[in-house]
Order: structure tokens, then sequence, then C-alpha cells
């Protein structure tokens, strides 16, 4: 799912490029738990319970200090509320595992092209 519950931690998968051994992921501010890169391009981790109810962009972060969001990713909800692409009313969850995919490939494809493009550049000269 595109959202979670405020009171329910909420798996995630994340798909892109570009992701190094100890990238950290956030919803907004708020680090996420569990954090597993599982390779170069597949992330998974857990949207921890409690958040605030609101739209968070996703924002994934290498330790060399390159970054990609996608924003208004997630959204956290209250369980009375209705989910904003169903239109169902949302209450308790069954235990299955829900996961968002999202597509990292822009920022991080492109500082990955920029830093080997300037090395190349500079190994020519």
């Amino acid at each position: 799912p595109a959202s979670g519950l405020v009171d329910e931690q909420t798996p995630i998968s994340i798909i892109g490029s570009g992701f190094s051994h100890h990238a950290e992921v956030r919803a907004g501010g708020n680090l996420l738990i569990a954090i597993q890169v599982l390779g170069s391009e597949l992330i998974t981790a857990t949207v921890p319970k409690g958040i605030s109810p609101g739209f968070y962009s996703v924002i994934v972060s290498n330790e060399d200090g390159s970054s990609g969001h996608l924003k208004n990713a997630f959204e956290v909800r209250k369980p009375e509320e209705q989910a904003s692409s169903s239109g169902c009313v949302v209450g308790k969850r069954s235990t299955g595992t829900g996961t968002i995919v999202f597509v990292f490939l822009l920022m991080l494809a492109l500082i990955r092209r920029v830093t080997r493009a300037r090395a190349a550049q500079s190994a020519s000269n």
C-alpha cells in the first residue's frame, strides 16, 4: 500500500539503483526501522508506528552523501480515515505484508552518471 495506519508498522520495499550497503531510509524526518539493503537495487524497511498522520516524502541517503526521494510517497492515516486511493473505510488490517514499490532511478542514477562522467573526464586529462 501507499499508506499505513498511525498505530501499525508498515513494511515497504524500495526498488531503484545505486543503493549503498549502509543506506538510510526516512519518511520525512522519521528514520525507518528494520532497514535491509538487499542489493544495489532493492531495500526493504518498515515505517514505524506512531508517526503523525499526513503525507511523507520517502528519502534514501547513501553514506557518500548521494540521495534520492519521492515526494508525498507515503501517507500515514488514522484508523478511522478513509483510504485516499480506494475510498474504502480502513480499519484493522490483516497480518499480510504490505509492500510499496518506489523507483528512485532518476536521482540516484543521475548522480552516479555525473560522478562517472567526471571521473572519466579527469582520467582523460
